[in-house]
């Protein structure tokens, strides 16, 4: 348990007041390292400073991944949040000894344990509103969480629930619009990094066509249900920073009505940041963005997810280091996978390459 996924310290705990107590005697400098680093460096965008802005006294926040089951191999994910990932190691052999093997074996076995003690949580005081973000894996293949999405639904307090689920969008499913009937409101949010060729590369096993056809289907039932709302998250790194613009375009022009636009900067694992990129290039890419992008939206959730781009672009480390590292690691996936990451990428590693500017 942690305040949030860059915190650096996990906490044990068997209930809410005894997470408190043990929360306030870390130190917050150490924990938050990451938070205050990018925004002495001018990101105004962090995790501490949406936490900040948008939670309110009496409001309780709980992010949860259940386990790491899941039907994706997303190339900055891990075995911790993806059983497919964690085959695929045993297959190639990746694991050291069979005790670092055996550890994403028990992440599942915590489940009732985590379900135990978020029941506790809910039911210990009186909420004005509870926000639950659930992460995966993927979310709608696990029936062990709608098994706890049916408790939560009978519960007094389930009209106080403001449930987001983060989905990979390889899934439709109307079962997840039975909770518009008994939470304040049920939201799917589509982790969706890029279109055609970059997004089948980075969230590996799904395909394109398939998912948008999954996003229109919701989108197209979305009016229907006051209460359902849809979103997107967008995590930037080096391999989808110049295609930023085709995605933009995508969603402004064919879901112009959806709640919200989360832009993370990928920070893990390092080699896939997009501060591999140095400053003069960032440039470069974020100016041929600006010409490329349709600016047609007064939506604020849209200008706020542009700026928010620019500022992620534009702030951070020289990690230029990492380059080499990159390339290898992206090599070795392409071995396993039996794909080519430079078919995919041609521009942006040309540009990295030759550290063209203008």
């Amino acid at each position: 348990m942690r305040p949030c996924c860059y915190f650096k310290t996990n906490i044990e705990a068997e209930n809410l007041a005894d997470y408190r107590e043990q929360l306030s005697k870390l130190d917050i400098k150490t924990n938050c390292e990451n938070c205050i680093s990018m925004e002495a460096n001018g990101n105004r965008y962090t995790q501490r400073q949406e936490l900040e802005d948008n939670l309110k006294d009496g409001d309780l926040k709980i992010t949860v991944a259940f386990d790491n089951l899941c039907n994706m191999k997303c190339v900055y994910c891990s075995p911790r949040y993806s059983t497919q990932i964690d085959s695929e190691n045993i297959k190639f052999s990746v694991y050291q000894n069979q005790r670092e093997q055996a550890f994403y074996k028990t992440i599942s076995v915590q489940t009732p344990k985590k379900i135990q003690f978020l029941k506790t949580v809910l039911l210990e005081e009186d909420y004005d509103t509870v926000q639950f973000d659930i992460l995966g894996g993927e979310p709608l293949i696990n029936p062990l969480i709608f098994e706890f999405l049916d408790w939560m639904a009978q519960q007094q307090f389930s009209n106080k629930i403001k449930l987001a689920i983060l989905t990979n969008g390889t899934v439709y499913t109307e079962k997840i619009l039975e909770y518009t009937k008994k939470f304040r409101h049920v939201s799917l949010a589509f982790s969706i990094d890029g279109t055609n060729e970059t997004f089948e590369y980075i969230r590996f096993n799904g395909k394109y066509p398939q998912v948008k056809q999954n996003i229109d289907r919701y989108y197209k039932i979305k009016n229907e249900y006051y209460n359902f709302f849809l979103s997107f998250n967008y995590a930037l790194t080096w391999m989808n920073c110049m295609n930023f613009a085709e995605w933009y375009n995508w969603i402004s022009t064919d879901y112009p009505n959806i709640c919200g636009i989360h832009m993370n900067k990928l920070v893990y694992p390092e080699h896939l940041s997009v501060d591999i990129i140095p400053i003069e290039q960032k440039k470069y890419i974020v100016n041929k963005v600006d010409r490329e992008i349709l600016k047609t939206s007064n939506s604020h959730i849209f200008i706020k997810a542009y700026e928010k781009y620019k500022t992620q672009m534009l702030t951070g480390d020289d990690n230029s280091h990492l380059y080499q590292t990159a390339l290898d690691r992206l090599h070795v996936n392409d071995y396993r996978r039996g794909i080519n990451h430079t078919n995919t990428f041609e521009e942006i590693l040309t540009i990295m390459a030759t550290g063209r500017t203008v």
